[in-house]
This record gives structure tokens, C-alpha cells and sequence, in this order.
């Protein structure tokens, strides 16, 4: 047997009962099935070539993405995962892919929205963003993050696992390397981490942990942001490439990735790695299920371009209506445009009623 764990944040958490990725789903291939986790992301579409490739009895996919995972949470993930298979299976082969996160993320409120995750337990993850880091406090915090990259790569080592390491987006920046006096493990980190070297572009997300941006209005509605270039790019930088602005992400103001974008970061990354580890051939998925990614790529292009002008940034009750609107059997694109621009509506409705009262 192998074993392909894919632990991260909430890029790669696909909201499932179990840790290990239930194949049995693809053979009704319902749509709420496979956007559990609002979006297809990697864990899904490995599990499903695997799938088309009549593989599920050769190869298990553990699936440990958590959302507001932090770095350190995301590494004891993976080594309890690894130990867990070792001490069942002592000669199987393991195959990692671990995408990182931000080195620093905003603790407000996450003791209270994510339970599940014990902030003090993971204190160097999670910082007050809105208050002053001091320079002292910041440099530590890399080290100890660099650490960790460095840890997981020698348990890896330890434990005959395969990794491919990544970030989900831009979080360490050339001029950190300087300010902080990096230059020495940042070159250690480079021969670890996968990196998407990107130049500078255009982006409409303001706010993605993608570093500083220069703000530019393009039109009466739609606001653009300079990106400057880096080394140390992640799968949302090197989707930007590919991917058209308004395509990218699930809404103008949350930086998670669309069903498309992922879909073409497995393809031209995951994909050929899975493929040059002899997991995997090259063999497309058949037409009918990639007529229906397809229209999931429609719907979601449909339901940024509906809310792109609302007020109301709503969007678990937008997946709670799109949900209910698939299990209804309700797959007209226009019967489902006209529903989204009525609930939008609603819910402006209620947000004035609201701030009258």
C-alpha cells in the first residue's frame, strides 16, 4: 500500500468525517459531495485521478488540511499521521504534500470561531496583527518557523517519506531576508520548499497575506492592486499567471481559491510530481466528469460576478443557498443566477432593516 498525506490549512481542507478521503463518493459523483469544503481543492482531485485510475486499492490519501491552521499545527499534523502508518505498516511508502501557511496569523477571535485549535499550544503561529510587533518578536518568530520547515524535512528524511512543500501564498518576502538576517537559512529553506518565483502584477484581493500593494482603480467597480515581485511565491501566486482577475477566488473580498484555480495548480504542479513518483499515469479524467468541473468552474465564475457589488460579505450563507440549490437537483445556470440575485436582495434588505433598528 501507499499512502499520500495532504495536510495545510483551510486551501486543503475538504471538510470530511474521516482522515481518509472516502473514494466510495465518486461513484454517485454528487456536486455537494465533492465541494465539501466549498471549492474543489487537492486533496479531492488526487482522490479522484486516483479514482479514474482504479488505483484506490494501491493507494490511501489522508486528508489533514484544517482551516486557520498555523505552521507548527500543520507539522505535528503530518508526524502523527507519518507515526501512525509506520507503526501499522512499517514498509509502505509515504508521500507527503504539505502546503504551509502564513508564518503569522491573526489569533483575534480564533480561540473563540476555531475550537478545535488550541492558540496557546501553537503560540508561535498565532499573533494580535493588529497590534505592534517589535523587531526583537519578529525575528524570533522566523527563526522558529524556519525551524520548523527544517524539522520537517529531517523527519521526512527519518522516516523514508516523500515530501513536496509549499506555501499557499506569498508569506516570506526578499526584503525579510535582509531585515532580519536570513541569508544564510533562507538558502537552506530554498533547497526545501518548492517556490513560484512571480514578477509584478495585478490582483484584485487587497488583503491575502501577499505583502505590501499599491492600490489602482480600474473602472467605476472594480479595484486593482499592484503585486511587487518575489521569490518566495505560493500556489496563489503562480495561479495568477494562468487564471483571469474575477476567476481567482471564491469572492472580491475572501483570498481562497477558486475550483479553478486549484484544478490548474494540480494540474501543472501536483499533478506531474504524483505522476514522476510513479503514483499516478498521464490519463485525462472522461468527458462527463469534466463537463460537470466545468459547470462548477460556471458557478462559481457566477456567484463572484452576482455578490461582487453586495455589501453583505455573507459567504457561508452564499455556500448554504448554492448547497441547497444543487441537492434540489437545480442546475440551470440562469434558475441559479436568479435565486443568488434574489437572496442578495434579501440579505441587503435585512442588513438595512438592521442598522435602522
Amino acid at each position: 500500500m501507499k499512502h499520500i498525506i495532504v495536510v495545510g490549512d483551510s486551501f486543503n481542507d475538504v471538510n470530511k468525517k474521516s482522515e481518509t478521503y472516502p473514494y466510495y463518493e465518486f461513484q454517485k459523483f454528487d456536486l455537494n459531495d465533492l465541494l465539501t469544503g466549498g471549492t474543489l481543492k487537492l486533496p479531492t482531485l488526487i482522490s479522484l485521478d486516483i479514482f479514474n485510475q482504479k488505483l484506490t486499492q494501491e493507494i490511501t490519501v489522508h486528508i489533514l488540511g484544517k482551516g486557520s491552521a498555523g505552521n507548527h499545527y500543520i507539522s505535528e499534523a503530518l508526524f502523527r499521521k507519518v507515526n501512525e502508518i509506520r507503526s501499522n505498516y512499517q514498509d509502505d511508502e509515504i508521500f507527503a504534500i504539505i502546503q504551509l501557511t502564513a508564518l503569522f496569523r491573526n489569533d483575534v477571535n480564533m480561540s473563540k470561531n476555531i475550537t478545535e485549535i488550541n492558540v496557546e499550544k501553537y503560540k508561535y503561529d498565532y499573533y494580535d496583527l493588529g497590534g505592534n510587533l517589535d523587531y526583537k518578536i519578529l525575528k524570533e518568530n522566523y527563526h522558529r518557523q524556519l525551524d520548523n520547515i527544517e524539522n520537517i524535512d529531517l523527519f521526512c528524511k527519518k522516516n523514508k517519506v516523500t515530501p513536496l512543500i509549499f506555501f499557499g501564498w506569498s508569506t516570506i518576502f526578499d526584503s525579510d531576508t535582509q531585515t532580519f538576517n536570513l541569508n544564510d537559512r533562507i538558502e537552506k529553506i530554498k533547497k526545501i520548499v518548492t517556490f513560484f518565483p512571480y514578477d509584478k502584477n495585478l490582483d484584485e484581493m487587497e488583503n491575502y497575506c501577499a505583502g505590501y500593494k499599491f492600490s489602482k482603480k480600474i473602472g467605476d467597480n472594480i479595484n486593482l492592486y499592484e503585486v511587487g515581485p518575489n521569490y518566495f511565491g505560493g500556489m496563489t501566486d503562480y495561479i495568477r499567471a494562468f487564471v483571469e482577475i474575477g476567476e481567482r477566488y471564491i469572492m472580491s473580498y475572501d483570498a481562497h481559491l477558486t475550483s479553478k484555480s486549484n484544478v490548474i495548480f494540480y494540474d501543472k504542479v501536483i499533478k506531474p510530481w504524483l505522476i514522476s513518483k510513479n503514483l499516478l499515469v498521464e490519463k485525462s479524467l472522461d468527458d462527463k466528469i469534466l463537463e460537470k468541473i466545468k459547470f462548477i468552474f460556471d458557478l462559481e465564475k457566477l456567484k463572484y460576478d452576482v455578490f461582487y457589488k453586495s455589501k453583505i460579505q455573507d459567504f457561508p450563507k452564499i455556500r448554504e443557498l448554492t448547497r441547497h440549490l444543487l441537492s434540489s437537483n437545480i442546475f440551470d445556470l440562469k434558475v441559479i443566477e436568479d435565486n443568488f440575485k434574489s437572496f442578495m436582495i434579501e440579505l441587503e434588505n435585512n442588513y438595512i432593516y438592521n442598522k435602522t433598528i
